[in-house]
């Protein structure tokens, strides 16, 4: 005897502010973003004799690209000049609004992980933030295989939800070299993969609103006696769940 358990349904409402992210940029799903030159790439590779199959027939990379997963594309093109004194400057190319920067983290947050005269920490922000219709963790992976200069910087991975907070914030770090160097990431270019955490039906919507009403949904309550990252989640998700269940209350028992 078989039994059929439906996929839970997931809806994921992507909300930015500027038309041309919202037109060329937009989160969707992985599969529709596998890298040009693997679709160029032909089965067997290699001389005569030494003839082998080449990466089109690696099912865990494709899987990566196929089993629900869903790509962030840069909302902006992003350029940091790293110098070799340890310095480095960064610029943001798509965006008039001066609330939208970089930032660093301190060294002090990640002591020991590596070598702060080596290594430089920087979280880029894009112009999506998210929502997610029930609770779900995602994990957060770099989209390398996108990218030409692989070890030019390094997107950290970690889990993230979506139902308690909206933020698509890449975390990169970069290292520094004996020589000045560029490192460029162009505007549409993939930089992040979400994998959900359990077994669902993924539904995107995109959305053009003003600056404002995104923003809001970035910081829809505040609280300026907390700091700290982890106090402001529990903090908004407290809030949140709150208002999820007057909402519940107040509908129609008889109701759809």
């Amino acid at each position: 005897m078989f039994f059929w358990v439906k996929r839970k349904e997931v809806i994921l409402d992507c909300f930015t502010y500027i038309p041309s992210v919202h037109e060329f940029s937009r989160p969707d799903f992985s599969y529709k973003f596998f890298p040009e030159w693997f679709l160029k790439l032909p089965k067997i590779v290699g001389e005569e004799g030494k003839k082998g199959p080449s990466l089109k027939g690696c099912k865990a990379f494709k899987d990566i690209y196929c089993k629900n997963t869903i790509t962030i594309p840069s909302s902006f093109e992003v350029r940091i000049k790293v110098s070799p004194n340890k310095t480095f400057e960064w610029a943001m190319f798509g965006t008039t609004e001066e609330s939208v920067h970089a930032v660093e983290h301190p060294i002090a947050q990640t002591s020991g992980m590596y070598d702060e005269n080596t290594y430089q920490h920087l979280k880029i922000p894009t112009a999506w933030f998210f929502k997610t219709s029930r609770f779900i963790n995602f994990v957060w992976l770099d989209h390398v295989w996108n990218r030409k200069e692989v070890l030019d910087y390094c997107v950290l991975p970690g889990v993230v939800d979506y139902k308690y907070q909206p933020d698509t914030l890449l975390n990169v770090i970069f290292k520094y070299k004996p020589e000045e160097y560029t490192i460029t990431i162009p505007f549409a270019e993939p930089v992040a993969m979400l994998a959900p955490m359990e077994n669902c039906v993924i539904k995107i919507k995109h959305h053009l609103e003003d600056f404002k009403y995104v923003r809001a949904i970035n910081r829809p309550y505040f609280n300026p006696n907390i700091n700290s990252t982890a106090e402001k989640y529990q903090f908004y998700k407290q809030i949140i769940k709150k208002a999820n269940e007057r909402n519940l209350m107040t509908k129609c028992p008889f109701g759809k």
